[in-house]
């Protein structure tokens, strides 16, 4: 993101708003709606940490397959000062924790890896 709508010191702004350089704008969701994220599939954490510095009032479910995933996940968040309490690490596929519970998330992340190659199916 180039600019900020609210001002240069975003942390005190409700609302984030994000231009691109092709001039298509992003449009965050107020900080004061979202108080539960789930990052589905979420690595080493990146989109996780930046859910939690956005909205810095919001807890943050990681789930990922891989334990070695949500290991690092945890040392990341850690290591940018977010406070541990507001994280939870859950290993999962998918969505499959999280159906029907009481816990609704008022925002789900994800940035899922590439598709893996099947011989004779182009990717």
């Amino acid at each position: 993101c180039n600019t900020y709508s609210s001002s240069q010191d975003h942390s005190n702004a409700d609302e984030l708003n994000c231009d691109s350089d092709s001039g298509s704008g992003i449009r965050l969701p107020p900080k004061s709606s979202i108080n539960r994220i789930l990052d589905v599939g979420c690595g080493a954490g990146h989109l996780t940490i930046l859910a939690g510095m956005l909205w810095p009032d919001a807890t943050v479910t990681a789930s990922d397959i891989n334990d070695e995933a949500l290991r690092s996940t945890e040392q990341n968040w850690a290591a940018n000062g977010l406070d541990a309490g507001r994280l939870m690490t859950v290993n999962s596929s998918a969505l499959d924790e999280f159906i029907g519970t009481d816990h609704p998330f008022q925002l789900i992340i994800s940035n899922p890896p590439g598709a893996p190659e099947v011989e004779g199916v182009p990717v």
